[in-house]
């Protein structure tokens, strides 16, 4: 159990102002939070507030004298006398909390963007241009598919297809020029409403008659596709940012 001789002697700790902030967020805890719980949440956020720890924040002193306040509010007697207030609406707007693993951020700086972490910047860089690699290829395959089915419908031949259903799904069952019988998926089964028994028209590939494009319209696939490439694309632009911004800041 903490020090609490220790915590009354901090400069700035008075329990005076006690409705001045939620120290349930101070802390991280619930306000369910046994005595247990809020004492292991006070000594984790100390070891994060240590000079010891990490470079040396100057909001540090401020930030212990919340956590230290918020503490002994929260084991002291008037915990229940707080509550009640807090129920009420009667206590001050959540202060930002360094919670165990994390430290609060400076005033007008986002949280934990001016903090991340060398290796963490790596990793972003490197998850970023993973990504902008995967939203590259999701285009490079949309395009084609769209310049296969444009392709397809031109010089396609044609046929007629039956629906059938197939383990709940609706799979094409057509003959081609050969006489050959194929059984193949539906290009898009988003696009149209296809029930067993219709029949469609559609155009398929000499050589693999399972590649064929329908009468519907393949907008739906192909809008969903894009959309998959496009947040892979920002996310992956996102992250490299982020990422190439901390590591070319130096360390203070």
């Amino acid at each position: 159990m903490p020090d609490r001789a220790a915590v009354g002697q901090t400069d700035g700790v008075r329990v005076r102002d006690w409705t001045g902030a939620d120290h349930y967020a101070v802390l991280g805890v619930r306000p369910s939070a046994t005595r247990d719980e809020i004492a292991l949440a006070y000594r984790a956020q100390v070891r994060l507030l240590h000079p010891d720890t990490g470079p040396v924040d100057p909001d540090a002193a401020e930030q212990f004298v919340r956590v230290a306040t918020a503490y002994e509010v929260l084991t002291g007697p008037q915990r229940d006398e707080y509550d009640r207030a807090r129920r009420r609406g009667q206590v001050g707007r959540p202060q930002p909390s360094a919670g165990p693993g994390t430290r609060a951020a400076a005033p007008g700086r986002p949280a934990g963007a001016g903090h991340l972490s060398r290796e963490g910047a790596r990793r972003a860089l490197w998850g970023g241009a993973a990504l902008l690699v995967a939203g590259i290829v999701a285009a490079v395959v949309v395009t084609s598919l769209m310049v296969r089915d444009a392709h397809l419908r031109r010089n396609g031949n044609p046929a007629e297809a039956t629906v059938v259903r197939e383990g709940g799904e609706p799979r094409l069952v057509f003959e081609t020029s050969d006489g050959e019988v194929i059984r193949t998926d539906v290009p898009d089964p988003k696009s149209g409403n296809l029930s067993a028994g219709d029949r469609i028209d559609i155009r398929y590939e000499r050589a693999d008659p399972t590649r064929l494009v329908t009468q519907h319209s393949s907008v739906g696939r192909d809008i969903t596709l894009w959309i998959m490439a496009l947040k892979f694309l920002v996310v992956g632009a996102v992250l490299m940012a982020v990422g190439a911004r901390r590591l070319l800041r130096p360390d203070r």
